[in-house]
């Protein structure tokens, strides 16, 4: 940014603190505004007569046929449009992808890692894991929007809420976690293992 350009932002930022005109910097601001009562008269009054001089009302130059604006600043005016629609548009994805990943977490037993004797249920540090490590060959065929596959399928098994200490320790430790030397496996697979148990004590 060109040092003009941030000696105009700090006098600006400095006037609205002190609650000063930001334009004139002599008079105070009216109430919830930024500009005092004469200089909002004076820009409603130049607007008015640029308007009906058939030049641009920001700037002076030739307006364009039937507009109020020249097409220097009608250009740079849809380019602030267009980056307040992209971070409208991205504020709503989030806000889509927070409910998918809310959802799926309350599908896999909430925002708390199953590892035994594991107590993180800070949610920024909590995954879905996958039960059977075979995560890279899925993301492979799934792509990167893991929650909104796992809502499509409804939360099927093979999958768990893990911290990302006990996810990555997991992976390069074998399928079991270093720190409390125990794998992770989900209901269904306990209950398959019970069973078979109790098969072999029957037999």
């Amino acid at each position: 940014m060109p040092s003009s350009m941030l000696v105009m932002r700090q006098r600006y930022l400095t006037r609205k603190q002190n609650g000063i005109c930001i334009r004139c910097g002599t008079q105070p601001s009216r109430s919830g505004k930024f500009t005092c009562l004469r200089c909002a008269k004076h820009k409603s009054g130049v607007y008015l007569t640029r308007k009906c001089s058939s030049v641009c009302v920001k700037c002076g130059a030739s307006a364009r046929i039937g507009k109020t604006t020249c097409a220097q600043c009608a250009k740079r005016h849809a380019k602030y449009d267009q980056r307040r629609d992209k971070n409208k548009l991205y504020d709503q994805y989030k806000q889509k992808q927070n409910k998918l990943r809310d959802a799926a977490f309350a599908a896999y037993g909430g925002y708390k890692c199953s590892c035994p004797g594991c107590t993180v249920t800070i949610p920024q540090f909590l995954v879905i894991d996958h039960i059977n490590n075979d995560g890279y060959q899925h993301r492979k065929l799934v792509g990167k929007h893991i929650y909104r596959w796992l809502k499509n399928n409804n939360y099927p098994p093979g999958f768990q809420v893990l911290c990302a200490n006990c996810n990555t320790g997991k992976m390069r430790n074998g399928g079991v976690c270093p720190q409390y030397g125990k794998g992770h496996v989900d209901h269904e697979h306990k209950m398959v293992e019970s069973q078979i148990k109790q098969m072999k004590v029957y037999a």
